[in-house]
Parts: structure tokens; C-alpha cells; sequence
């Protein structure tokens, strides 16, 4: 799984910080999991695909999101834990996102 995760932190390297500029200042993991599919939907459904399941793959978006918050790398920081409409539109529990700039 390794090196799975490394072609995902490597894929979302190339776009995370647009898609983040494209959102609203607070935002969660859901809205950039969403935006993610709306600007790159063929290499989202690629790596999807090697992950098996739309959870497994959008843990690791979300983990990637909060390893970046946490290292600075993104102007982006936790606001705690909510619910809101994943992919499938069913209500789920992700991270809350706010703007720091």
C-alpha cells in the first residue's frame, strides 16, 4: 500500500494548492474530495482505482490534507470534525478546513 500512497501524495501534490485557492475560505475534506473529481476526474478515477474503494482512497486525501496542514505546506488549518454529504450523498464524518491567509 506504500506505494500506492506515494503515486496519490505525489498526484495531489500537482494539484491540491488549486483546487484549496478554488474553495470557500472554510471548506471540508468532502468539498476538496468533490472539486478533486470536478478538475481532475480521469487521474481522481486512476487513482481511485488502485485503492479499491472511495474510502480507502479519500482517507488518504484527508490524511494527505492534514500531514500538509500540519507541516505548514498549505495555508490550511483543522477546525474539528463535522458531517456533511460525501460522494455517495450520505452524511459522514470528515475534517473541517479554514484558510489561514
Amino acid at each position: 500500500m506504500k506505494g500506492v500512497h506515494n503515486r496519490i501524495e505525489f498526484f495531489l501534490d500537482t494539484c491540491a494548492k488549486d483546487i484549496i485557492d478554488g474553495l470557500n475560505k472554510n471548506f471540508d475534506s468532502h468539498d476538496f474530495i468533490m472539486e478533486l473529481i470536478k478538475n481532475k476526474e480521469t487521474e481522481y478515477i486512476i487513482r481511485l482505482s488502485h485503492c479499491k474503494t472511495f474510502q480507502n482512497f479519500h482517507r488518504q486525501v484527508g490524511r494527505y490534507l492534514k500531514e500538509k496542514a500540519i507541516r505548514k505546506d498549505f495555508t490550511i488549518k483543522s477546525i474539528g470534525r463535522g458531517g456533511s454529504p460525501n460522494i455517495k450523498r450520505y452524511n459522514s464524518q470528515n475534517e473541517k478546513w479554514e484558510k489561514t491567509n
